[in-house]
């Protein structure tokens, strides 16, 4: 600890310390998305019935053959379509209390709010109780602790 002045500790004099602190990396989940959204119908249904999926001359004879054939030749079109995305997403460190009732609260609580957010109409009333009663649980629970 230090004090500016030297020697001199009143309420006018400045102190500086240091803490200790053990900060724990952020954790980042990574996941694959495809934007299935943003793809060109028009364009894909002018490849498809390019591709060996429909070309009658290559038929397979089993069933596996005709199954490693849809699946290799729809995943060469997503990848092309809509390739794929690698997102990180930082997510906090969880408390002691947050447990599995707390979860199911906070899922409903964002599938309520998304139904309020899109329809903006008596939904929100169903959604104002909802947030009360999960605010009220997490009191509970983290006084508990």
């Amino acid at each position: 600890m230090l004090v500016d002045p030297p020697g001199a500790v009143s309420d006018q004099s400045l102190i500086h310390w240091r803490v200790p602190l053990q900060t724990q990396p952020p954790i980042v989940v990574q996941r694959e998305m495809r934007r299935w959204k943003s793809i060109d119908t028009d364009a894909f249904r002018t490849v498809l019935p390019t591709s060996d999926l429909c070309d009658v001359g290559n038929l397979p004879s089993t069933s596996d053959e005709y199954f490693d054939c849809y699946d290799r030749v729809l995943r060469a079109l997503a990848d092309e379509f809509a390739p794929v995305l690698r997102l990180g997403r930082r997510r906090q460190r969880l408390v002691q209390w947050m447990d599995a009732e707390c979860f199911r609260l906070h899922h409903q609580s964002r599938r309520l709010e998304k139904r309020y957010r899109r329809s903006q109409t008596e939904d929100r009333l169903e959604w104002v109780l909802h947030e009360r009663k999960r605010h009220e649980t997490y009191r509970q629970n983290g006084f508990s602790y």
